[in-house]
């Protein structure tokens, strides 16, 4: 210690009798020390973090694929999807229809829950201070419940927030919640506007779960059956007729993802799910695929899916 006590002097004296270098020298330390810092947050956050959600490596995201793409009559995407290399070489998407979310649900022997979301929708706030326009997103009244996620405070959605004619509801995120309402426990339970829309806060989502995708935070969540009242302005890719809670079988615009059942391993859903869709979800009178094209229904770890951030930028980041 007392060596180290003369070595600071010492060190310290030079300094002192330098101060130009030393001020460029701090500088130039605390710089690096920051960039790093931020650098390393970034990576941390679009790299490294594994799914918001309980157990993750038991949730997996319904994927078709085929030679050819299939007949419809509208298509929509907003998340990533990448190909599963287990199928069909050709064409592949993770879009169903709405009324496809539904049957998939009779796959209670595979999967704890099926949950579907259905975009990004751009929404004008009234009611908390001066308007502001943000974005929520769209879920089935499974959401929390497939990805076991809890509330901060209030409630979550439930089956019964989801269905026509219910009550509309809106579950902030965290981060939104103390940004926007200022970590107020009283903005649960008040009536918001949204698209013109009277809308009850019915609960903020854990601290730890800012999305889906670690990397992009969701300010608030609203249930699919709202999609009516608040408009068509989804964002993504779209091509035909516009996504709609009345669009048929012929509109493909819902993402999928199902819990794994604890005792059901990824091959025995995945040979389940692909059958239950050629068989059942399908409809031959409609003709999606043709014979050749070989459609079939691939469950891809959620990890592996849900990843745009990561892909987009995991070389610039690195």
């Amino acid at each position: 210690m007392q060596t180290l006590w003369q070595d600071l002097r010492y060190g310290l004296r030079l300094l002192a009798k330098s101060p130009g270098f030393t001020v460029v020298a701090v500088l130039t330390l605390a710089l690096g020390i920051g960039t790093n810092t931020a650098i390393f947050s970034l990576i941390d956050a679009v790299l490294l973090r594994s799914l918001s959600a309980r157990d993750p490596q038991r949730l997996v995201v319904f994927q078709w694929t085929a030679h050819n793409s299939p007949n419809t009559k509208g298509y929509y995407s907003y998340m990533s999807c990448h190909s599963s290399n287990t199928g069909p070489t050709g064409e592949h998407g993770c879009s169903f229809s709405y009324p496809m979310f539904h049957q998939f649900r009779a796959l209670q022997g595979a999967f704890s829950s099926v949950t579907a979301l259905g975009g990004d929708v751009g929404l004008n706030l009234r009611g908390n201070g001066p308007a502001r326009f943000v974005h929520g997103e769209l879920v089935s009244g499974e959401f929390f419940d497939a990805l076991g996620v809890g509330a901060a405070l209030g409630r979550t959605f439930g089956p019964a927030d989801d269905v026509p004619g219910a009550p509309p509801a809106a579950v902030l995120s965290y981060g939104f919640w103390q940004s926007a309402f200022g970590g107020d426990p009283a903005a649960v339970g008040r009536t918001v506007w949204l698209n013109n829309v009277p809308v009850t806060i019915v609960g903020v989502a854990a601290k730890g779960f800012p999305s889906l995708d670690p990397a992009t935070a969701r300010p608030m969540w609203l249930p699919l059956s709202l999609q009516p009242l608040l408009g068509e302005n989804l964002n993504g890719t779209m091509g035909g007729d516009k996504p709609s809670l009345r669009a048929g079988d012929d509109n493909w615009w819902v993402y999928l993802i199902a819990r794994l059942k604890p005792e059901i391993p990824l091959n025995r859903a995945q040979a389940a799910a692909d059958a239950f869709f050629r068989n059942d979800v399908l409809d031959t009178t409609k003709k999606f695929f043709k014979s050749e094209d070989a459609p079939r229904l691939i469950l891809i770890p959620a990890a592996q899916v849900i990843t745009g951030l990561h892909d987009r930028f995991s070389t610039p980041l690195l």
